[in-house]
């Protein structure tokens, strides 16, 4: 049985140990990336975290973050 979001989208989910598969052939018509969060939106609410905010906190998880997004654009379908 397949599986449908509010919006009526099938909803696929699978992680890299569960992909046994040709990977040049797996392409898809939309590709969410949920990404790990660095956290720096929260400062705006919660000013007293200033004091323990560092640039490196900012950007420490930019890599892992571009390279799920390309991974994305990868599986992505042209057009």
């Amino acid at each position: 049985e397949q599986e449908f979001d509010q919006h009526g989208q099938q909803e696929v989910q699978f992680d890299q140990q569960e992909a046994e598969f040709d990977q040049q052939e797996l392409k898809f018509d939309r590709v969410l990336c949920d990404v790990p969060c660095s956290g720096d939106g929260t400062l705006r609410k919660a000013p007293d975290l200033w004091s323990r905010w560092t640039d490196s906190l900012g950007c420490g998880l930019h890599q892992l973050q571009v390279q799920i997004a390309q991974r994305g654009l990868e599986v992505l379908k042209v057009g």
